[in-house]
């Protein structure tokens, strides 16, 4: 039996159906979602199998490799191995775009999906998405928290500035909900809509028209708000204040920038599982691993390269004890990685019990009744989920 997760393992690319590079925290996910399955105590007592799909962030590219996989199954040794049958649910997606993209999909083909970090509400509606789970807050929590951080503040008068898809624009529709509805009183100067080729500096220059609304709440997806960050650093000191939600949260590479100073940033937060920090520290970058993508992402994340590695247009070899020890390296795992271990579990622990009850007891394989069932192991890992992630706090 499998799971199937899917990670940005890579960026979105520069042109239309096309990879970019590899993204910081994609291998976090897809190591986490296999350390989950080897680890978890609830899972079936059978032989489960983990398929990775790259998602390269872009809800095209997601779509297509779905369509492929339920069509023709995993490609393996020059042949295509049908594997639609197996499949226990999904894990994933990162952005809201892409879990939506995944979602109308195996909606469907009636599949449970849990994802790990999409909160956009859209994704709410189990009218749409009657299988559709996450371990993460939906925005509206997210939305109102923060609207009540900038009542603390006795600020009256604000700016938006959100991604463009269901994500940003959600949660910008959230906000103006709760203002127009007179739950805060405030006013909002303008709402700014940001995409991959918006000009940050553009978005600067129409903050500044309205600078009495010194105030700046945003709705940015991660891979947005890395590219704002050098634009933001621009701003004068005290010249606004941003205060976001967790598109932002608990980036490290913000500290780079140190005029961001101040800014106040809303995550959901989990603890990390200390046996996950153990697992990242032993892996290897040999060609022997069962995870192609750890060369490559230790060569960016620690600005080097190995010798038998193609790529060398880092100036600096690797040193030969290198690893993603949180311990003894500046390497630290993404911040969504526990949310990805809860899903995990919740998934498994979910099959189980559905296994056990529509399949007279056999958690060894997928019976008809299984199948014909994803809206039990949907309510059932509804309840897991709450039970999990109960203590995530804002």
């Amino acid at each position: 039996m499998y799971i199937i997760g899917v990670v940005p393992i890579h960026t979105k690319g520069s042109t239309p159906l096309k990879c970019g590079e590899i993204k910081k925290g994609g291998l976090d996910i897809a190591e986490t979602i296999r350390f989950a399955v080897k680890e978890a105590k609830s899972k079936p007592e059978a032989n489960i199998g983990i398929v990775i799909i790259d998602s390269c962030n872009d809800p095209q590219i997601i779509q297509e490799k779905i369509l492929t996989l339920h069509r023709f199954g995993v490609y393996v040794k020059d042949r295509y191995i049908p594997i639609g049958d197996k499949i226990l649910g999904y894990i994933g997606g990162w952005s809201s775009d892409v879990s939506k993209a995944v979602a109308d999909i195996i909606s469907r083909l009636e599949y449970p999906q849990i994802s790990y970090a999409s909160t956009a509400p859209i994704l709410s509606d189990r009218s749409i998405y009657p299988y559709f789970l996450r371990t993460p807050i939906p925005d509206g929590k997210q939305a109102e928290t923060i609207l009540k951080i900038v009542e603390r503040l006795q600020g009256n008068f604000i700016q938006i500035v959100h991604s463009e898809g269901a994500y940003g624009e959600g949660g910008r529709d959230l906000l103006l909900d709760y203002i127009r509805n007179g739950k805060f009183d405030m006013c909002v100067s303008q709402t700014i809509s940001f995409k991959t080729d918006t000009n940050g500096t553009d978005v600067l220059s129409k903050l500044r028209k309205f600078s009495k609304a010194h105030i700046v709440v945003l709705f940015l997806g991660s891979f947005d708000v890395v590219q704002l960050f050098k634009t933001f650093n621009m701003i004068d000191r005290n010249e606004f204040l941003f205060i976001s939600s967790e598109g932002w949260g608990t980036r490290f590479d913000v500290e780079l920038y140190r005029k961001l100073n101040g800014c106040i940033t809303v995550t959901s937060q989990l603890n990390v599982n200390e046996k996950l920090k153990d697992h990242f520290a032993s892996l290897k970058p040999d060609r022997s691993n069962i995870n192609q993508w750890i060369r490559p992402y230790m060569e960016k994340e620690f600005d080097c390269y190995f010798e038998w590695s193609y790529d060398k247009r880092s100036r600096k070899k690797c040193k030969e004890n290198v690893s993603l020890n949180v311990f003894t390296t500046d390497f630290r795992l993404d911040a969504w990685s526990p949310f990805v271990e809860r899903g995990v579990i919740a998934l498994l622990s979910s099959a189980e019990t559905t296994l056990r009850e529509k399949c007279d007891g056999n958690t060894t394989e997928l019976c008809d009744a299984y199948k014909a069932s994803p809206e039990y192991v949907s309510s059932e890992n509804k309840l897991k989920i709450l039970q999990i992630t109960h203590g995530t706090h804002l």
